[in-house]
């Protein structure tokens, strides 16, 4: 692994050092070009952590051949106030990409540094990563779907452990929406009525799983209708993942990279019918207990 000590520029409207903001470090690694103004020492633990973490997609989670080409370009912004001057507002983080050219290397770009918020919105954009590479013209429920249900893996006592709960959201059965603090984290109480029905779902268009469709897509409707879209998108891809008893993704390449909505769809309606994703799957969901697990990569292993 490479470590470059020069100085980085300041990405978009965050200051730089000769305006009072604090240094940004560039390195290097085999998968990532990590630039940020977090200190040397935790930049070089961080893009450590990121290298552990992509092993387990790359040899547990996506499998695949061929592997993704090039480095992943990473921003780690230590100062939240600057992220939040160049990131979509109300953003954790997000994955830049030039246009639809899926053949450009992406950028990662978040807050923070090891900690567990930080390290959920890296592994919801790196699955993004990987998702795009192998199944470009997988709909958007799937692609949210998969990224939030690959958010929450952890690698605990060499195994990597995926199926875990999101860690911001809740579903009740009640009817009100809450806003709580657990742990010192937000975490938003979504009712269950409000998610979309299967068919729902499956026939979103980005514009329409967004809220991008409405006069206003900052509106507390419209935040309420992305929150839902995304815990549907993550309720349906954790049912589909157990009731196929493997990992989605295993099944999905099986069809080849050209893997699309048609077979998607057609995996989801066969087991969940249509019901709402609230009834076929969260019911599974709050009892089960067993996690999907899977050996974690030796880091020398080839």
């Amino acid at each position: 692994m490479s470590w470059s000590r020069r100085r980085s520029a300041a990405p978009g409207r965050s200051r730089a050092p000769p305006r009072g903001g604090p240094p940004w470090v560039e390195l290097t690694s085999p998968h990532f070009l990590l630039r940020t103004d977090l200190d040397e020492v935790e930049a070089k633990e961080t893009i450590v952590h990121f290298e552990r973490i992509y092993r387990a997609f790359e040899r547990v989670a996506f499998p695949h051949e061929p592997k993704p080409n090039g480095l992943t370009h990473v921003v780690v912004f230590d100062d939240e106030d600057a992220f939040a001057r160049i990131g979509p507002r109300g953003s954790g983080g997000y994955i830049s990409r030039r246009g639809n050219d899926m053949e450009h290397v992406p950028t990662l770009v978040f807050p923070g540094g090891l900690s567990d918020a930080a390290r959920e919105v890296f592994q919801h954009e790196l699955s993004h990563r990987f998702f795009a590479y192998y199944f470009p013209s997988a709909p958007v429920w799937l692609n949210e779907g998969m990224a939030e249900f690959y958010s929450t893996l952890r690698i605990e006592e060499g195994s990597v452990v995926f199926g875990k709960q999101l860690s911001d959201r809740l579903i009740t059965t009640g009817s009100r929406w809450l806003s709580l603090r657990i742990d010192g984290r937000a975490v938003v109480v979504v009712p269950r009525a409000a998610l979309p029905s299967v068919p729902t779902l499956l026939s979103l268009d980005p514009a329409a799983f967004y809220a991008r469709d409405v006069e206003d897509p900052t509106s507390r409707e419209a935040r309420r209708r992305r929150s839902a879209n995304y815990t549907a998108a993550w309720a349906l891809v954790h049912a589909l993942q157990i009731e196929e008893d493997g990992l989605l993704a295993d099944i999905l390449f099986q069809q080849g990279r050209a893997a699309d909505a048609v077979r998607a769809q057609q995996i989801a309606i066969n087991i969940l019918g249509d019901d709402q994703v609230s009834e076929a799957s969260l019911r599974r969901l709050w009892y089960y207990k067993k996690a999907l697990e899977q050996p974690e990569p030796a880091s020398g292993e080839e």
